[in-house]
């Protein structure tokens, strides 16, 4: 819907041609959407990640094993 502009009329002749359940799903993101953003909540916050690289919520994963790593576990795995 983003990319459906509102002053051609192609976002209103979308959502008219809907059918009743996807306009009743549509309803519950638009609804869902105001929710997150009356909380301030941005999506890039959840789901924190970066377009090159390794994603910063896995890359906060890899540290803390890298700062505490647990070698008693890597022995016993490469003993099996």
């Amino acid at each position: 819907m983003g990319e459906l502009s509102a002053k051609d009329g192609s976002r209103k002749a979308f959502v008219d041609s809907l059918s009743p359940y996807d306009r009743k799903m549509l309803d519950k993101a638009q609804v869902y959407e105001m929710r997150l953003s009356r909380l301030k909540l941005d999506a890039r916050k959840i789901f924190p990640i970066e377009i090159q690289g390794v994603p910063a919520a896995t890359r906060k994963v890899i540290q803390m094993y890298q700062s505490r790593p647990k070698s008693d576990l890597l022995e016993q795995e490469m003993k099996r």
